[in-house]
């Protein structure tokens, strides 16, 4: 986790490391393309919680979205469970994909 005074600095994002399967780290800028844009600040409830979305454009010439969601659902969102007590989901595209599956 980042210090209080390094949470609210871009300057922060372009020096993050992002850790590798392999234990190696790259550049957060080398994974992902960061976009800056004005917004509203703004708190967000969905069913009475508190709320946040995470959205990503997924280049599928190097990475496949199912895989990508199957590991955050396997690995990382467990973990965020367990350590924040927080709820996911995953809505939009990928819902509609599961309901789907299912019929």
């Amino acid at each position: 986790m980042l210090p209080d005074e390094e949470r609210h600095r871009l300057s922060t994002l372009e020096s993050f490391r992002i850790y590798l399967p392999n234990g190696n780290t790259v550049p957060l800028s080398s994974v992902v393309d960061i976009k800056e844009r004005r917004g509203f600040k703004a708190l967000r409830h969905a069913d009475g919680q508190l709320a946040v979305t995470v959205l990503a454009d997924v280049n599928t010439k190097v990475a496949n979205a199912n895989a990508i969601r199957e590991q955050l659902a396997a690995s990382v969102l467990p973990q965020l469970v367990e350590k924040y007590d927080v709820h996911w989901a995953f809505t939009g595209k990928a819902e509609d994909q599961e309901q789907t599956k299912q019929t």
